[in-house]
């Protein structure tokens, strides 16, 4: 390939003649220089170029390429086959690169005789197009290389052998390639070459041409963008509009395309985005934040000069923010170039626009940009300076508002609701949240927020946040504000409350210690960007807080004095409750409502001493549900507390090593947030009775005056309580006087032993206030036990048990009481399958069972039954064996009374039999009274004498209700009639079952016996 241009060698053979040939060229460059003078169309003026250059040269085709000294780049601009044009494989070449390439970086021509021998690019390319003959010429304007003019040509079969590519010099510059391809060595005459110098000449003027109107037109937008800046001054002091319009009129100013406007932090040195436009708002998001120093803005503002990369992600010059490149990784403009804003010397932020990678910005764009820079810094610096007045003058109001509401109102919740939202109001926060002191703790707790977006948003709401832990912590520690632009990633926060935290989509935060003296609580404000907040944010929060710490502080002396009323209430409320009440449940249950008021606990329970154990029993409690509601003997705060004769208090029982704790106590406690307990023996006389506990917050410390105040309160409930028991154990003793006369009345009022069993039952269920009751006597020969089930709601059921089995059973074989929680469970108490499987469905399992004594005889038993967990105390067994002893003597004289009774009737059946017998000779009259007395005495239904037939040997019925029956077989059972069913009570209280049934009388030569129960009845 020659690099040289023509300066002798063979002809090229005429094909007109040649002063003809060389006035139409002549005509054809005429006709160029008027299109150039008359058309501004660039695009045009370069297609009619290469048309003319195949006119004025054999070239089969003609390429136009114009440079970028920007972005050192050449581009194909126009071709005289805008087929062959279209489908170039690299449109778009480097300095250096490919013909044009080469041509543009050293400003000399090409010319390629046989492009099949030459190691071009698109070889394949212009073969493909059978061009194989080529002539590049660079185009020049003022020592800057514009342009490069191709042409080609080709033979009319082999295709081109040769190319020649020349300079477009204007003004001593390369503006363009000119290349040239021929299906012949290119060998041109002195006319030939000097026309073709002009051709490229008038290339040069048309790329200059261009050139100025490109740049009249930047010129013109430049001042209307800084028109415009001035303009925005005047109708707009929005500070986010006029960033907005600075950042479009920027894009379209240098034709990039993205822009971004940055605020400097005064503070830390960072740059917070104002406006941003393009792929980078959508990848930063709003509020961005660059770091000082970091980005080719913070390069930028930091030298205080432009900063201009054709790739920000490769310029060794940038330091980067690993979270902000990280978000830009797949960004595709990655030229950028930057300004910083000055106003007086001082930067107030910074400028930058970004473009496709590889864009080099020139020197008179750096420029342009740095003087729009200027004018939007003086713009913008106004625009704060109205902004921080507004600002000012909003602070004014706010805290006016606020002092009105405290001076107005002593509802805190009112007036700190107030102080949240003024706080967002100052500082554009997304949200904000108080925390105040947490009483007897060195923490405070979040109590009112915001600012939520969702329910997450209420994480941190009731956190208790202790001194040292997080950024509240820090400032419980140390009583000075503390800010953070990344709540996560700052080494000074501990990450007790992270978790929470990042629910609620905290990232930049300051916190402000409300203090009047004293610290009394914390303002927290928060964004949920990395958008830092300012000294100026700071001092008016400071101010905010100051307020706060006023309404606070009146707050507290309001309570102070609602405390003390209400104390004063409260210790009334237990005086009265000595008079008014003498119900130890009602007491109790109004003791442990009245301390949850007094001390503003979440519950309070109240347990008495059991008398047989030494166990606590939970007589009251309020607030949340109590699941243990016996407590070991000694264990627990109210177990320390009696031990020590003395108020035990603990902010966590869980880890206090003073308590013991049994294991289903600490299990139960485990996960209780309540753990913080304030225990206080009830003492009357001399003699502890049982203990008070007061349960708050775990963490919760309960101060002196509180425990002086629960002592006094203790005090008056104990004589209440102490006065509640005495008249209860008062009115028990009168009515078990009652229910024992009531026994005794039994045996003089009824003599009927079913009744007087039934009204003993039901009399020891109601005594001891349970659920059921059985009474069972005791089955002479077998000791099987033979009763009834009776149930509150009067439904009953006969019931056998064997010798030994159940709790009756045990207390007739031991002539004791026995008393079981648990029938099922305890291992004193034999069981059937059936009696356990029976058990197992019913909820009576607790029971106390009394052995029925009369003359050192055990004649039955009385049991009753309760829910499962029931015990029964000394007394409560003692008054139950009383009662019991007493309804035995009862029911025996019932017994003997019925056994006096039996035999009276049957003497007098006998008597009145004997009498009709001797008074009559009527066989069937004789026998139809034997029937009547035989059924009166057995307490049949029916009777039935039926005779025997000598003749036949068959039994023939003599006597029964209704029609006469036919014979049956010998010694066969006849039996006829209805069979109802009807039920007897017993002697003794157990029930007797009476079934419809027939009483055979044979007779025969000598009188047969009748049997029923074991006793005989003579016919």
């Amino acid at each position: 390939m020659d690099r040289t241009g023509p300066e002798q060698g063979p002809r090229v053979e005429p094909r007109v003649d040649a002063s003809e040939a060389l006035a139409s060229k002549l005509r054809t460059l005429i006709q160029l220089i008027e299109l150039i003078s008359s058309s501004l169309d660039t695009d045009e003026i370069l297609r009619q170029i290469a048309a003319a250059a195949v006119r004025l040269t054999d070239a089969r085709c003609v390429s136009l390429w114009v440079a970028d000294e920007a972005t050192r780049t050449v581009e194909l601009r126009a071709c005289s086959d805008a087929a062959i044009g279209a489908g170039h494989p690299r449109p778009r070449l480097t300095y250096g690169q490919g013909v044009a390439g080469w041509v543009t970086l050293h400003h000399e021509p090409i010319k390629a005789d046989d492009l099949r021998k030459t190691p071009m690019l698109a070889r394949d390319w212009y073969a493909a197009h059978g061009l194989l003959s080529l002539y590049a010429l660079p185009i020049l304007y003022q020592e800057s290389v514009v342009g490069v003019l191709v042409l080609m040509a080709e033979q009319p079969f082999d295709g081109l052998l040769s190319l020649y590519a020349l300079p477009i010099l204007y003004q001593e510059s390369v503006v363009g390639v000119l290349v040239l391809m021929a299906e012949q060595p290119f060998d041109l005459e002195r006319d030939g070459y000097e026309i073709l110098e002009a051709l490229i000449a008038e290339a040069g003027a048309a790329i200059r041409n261009s050139r100025l109107l490109a740049e009249s037109e930047r010129r013109r937008r430049t001042a209307e963008a800084l028109a415009e800046l001035s303009r925005l001054s005047s109708e707009t002091l929005d500070l986010g509009t006029v960033a907005r319009r600075v950042v479009e009129s920027v894009r379209t100013l240098l034709g990039a395309q993205e822009s971004a406007l940055y605020r400097l932090v005064p503070e830390t040195g960072d740059l917070a985005a104002l406006a941003l436009m393009g792929e980078r708002e959508q990848a930063l998001g709003p509020g961005a934040v660059f770091p000082r120093g970091t980005g080719v803005v913070g390069l930028a503002a930091r030298n205080r000069r432009p900063i201009a990369t054709p790739n920000f992600a490769n310029d060794a010059r940038i330091q980067h923010d690993p979270s902000i490149l990280e978000r830009l990784e797949g960004a595709a403009n990655r030229a950028v170039l930057a300004l910083p804003l000055l106003v007086k010397d001082r930067v107030i932020g910074a400028l930058a626009v970004c473009d496709h990678e590889g864009r080099i910005f020139m020197e008179s764009e750096i420029r342009l940009a740095q003087a729009f820079a200027d004018q939007a810094a003086l713009v913008l610096e106004s625009v704060q300076l109205f902004d921080d007045a507004a600002r000012r003058r909003r602070e004014v109001d706010v805290l006016a508002e606020v002092v009105g509401q405290i001076n107005s109102s002593l509802d805190l919740a009112a007036i700190l609701s107030r102080i949240v939202a003024g706080a967002c109001e100052l500082t554009g926060a997304d949200g904000a949240q108080i925390a105040l002191r947490e009483p007897g703790t060195d923490g405070v707790r979040v109590i009112h927020r915001r600012g939520a977006r969702t329910a997450a948003d209420d994480a941190l709401i009731g956190l208790l946040i202790q001194p040292g832990k997080g950024s509240g912590g820090l400032v419980l520690t140390t009583g000075q504000p503390f800010r953070t632009t990344n709540y996560a990633e700052d080494p000074r926060i501990t990450r007790d409350y992270a978790d929470r935290v990042e629910a609620v989509g905290v990232v930049a935060q300051i916190v402000i210690p409300i203090q009047d003296g004293e610290l009394k609580g914390l303002l927290y404000v928060f964004n949920r960007t990395a958008r830092a907040f300012t000294d100026r944010d700071e001092a008016a929060l400071g101010r905010l807080a100051n307020h706060a710490a006023v309404a606070i502080g009146n707050a507290h002396l309001l309570a102070e004095t609602e405390g003390r009323r209400r104390e004063a209430e409260v210790l009334a409320e237990v005086g009265r409750l000595v008079s008014q009440s003498l119900e130890p449940d009602e007491v109790g249950q109004r003791i442990v409502e009245c301390v949850c008021r007094l001390l503003g606990s979440a519950m309070a329970t109240l347990y008495g001493i059991s008398l047989d154990t030494g166990d606590f029993v939970m007589l009251a409690s309020a607030g949340a549900e109590i699941r243990n509601r016996t407590l070991p003997r000694g264990t627990a705060a109210v177990g320390l507390a009696v031990r020590e004769g003395r108020p035990v208090s603990t902010p966590d029982a869980l880890l206090d090593p003073r308590i013991t704790l049994a294991p289903e106590t600490r299990a139960a406690l485990e996960n209780f947030e309540h753990r913080a307990i304030l225990a206080l023996p009830l003492v009357a006389g001399e003699r502890v009775f049982g203990a008070l506990a007061s349960l708050g917050r775990t963490g919760r410390v309960f101060t002196p005056h509180e425990i002086q105040l629960a002592q006094t309160f203790v005090d008056q409930a104990a004589i209440a309580l102490d006065n509640a028991r005495l008249h209860s154990e008062t009115t028990r003793r009168k009515w078990e006087a009652e229910v024992l006369a009531g026994v005794g009345r039994l045996v003089t009022e009824s003599l009927d032993a079913d009744e007087v069993a039934g009204r003993i039952a039901d009399s020891l269920r109601a005594l001891l206030g349970g659920l059921s009751s059985v009474l069972v006597r005791v089955e002479p020969i077998s000791g099987a036990l033979i009763g009834r089930h009776m149930s509150a709601d009067g439904s009953g059921v006969d019931i056998v048990f064997p010798a030994g089995i159940g709790a009756m059973g045990r207390a007739v074989r031991t002539r004791r009481p026995v008393a079981t929680t648990n029938l099922l469970t305890d291992p004193r108490i034999a069981l059937t399958p059936e009696l356990r499987e029976a058990l197992q469905s019913r909820p009576h399992r607790s029971a106390l069972a009394l052995p029925m004594i009369v003359d050192d005889r055990v004649v039955g038993a009385i049991a009753v039954g309760d829910h499962e967990g029931r015990s029964y105390d000394s007394d409560e067994v003692r008054l139950a064996q009383a009662f019991v002893d007493q309804a035995a003597m009862a029911l025996e004289k019932a017994r003997l009374f019925e056994d006096s009774e039996r035999r009276r009737r049957e003497a007098e059946i006998f008597a009145e039999l004997a009498s009709q017998i001797t008074a009559s000779l009527d066989l069937d009259m004789i026998l139809k009274w034997v029937r009547e007395a035989a059924r009166e005495l057995c307490r049949a239904d029916l009777g039935v004498i039926a005779t025997r037939d000598t003749m036949t040997q068959t039994m023939l019925v003599r006597h029964w209700p209704g029609a006469p029956e036919p014979p049956v077989a010998p010694s066969s059972t006849v039996r006829r009639g209805p069979s109802p069913t009807a039920t007897r009570r017993g002697s003794l209280g157990w029930p007797r079952r009476r079934r419809s049934r027939s009483v055979t009388l044979s007779c025969s030569r000598r009188g047969a016996p009748i049997r029923r129960d074991s006793r005989a009845c003579s016919t």
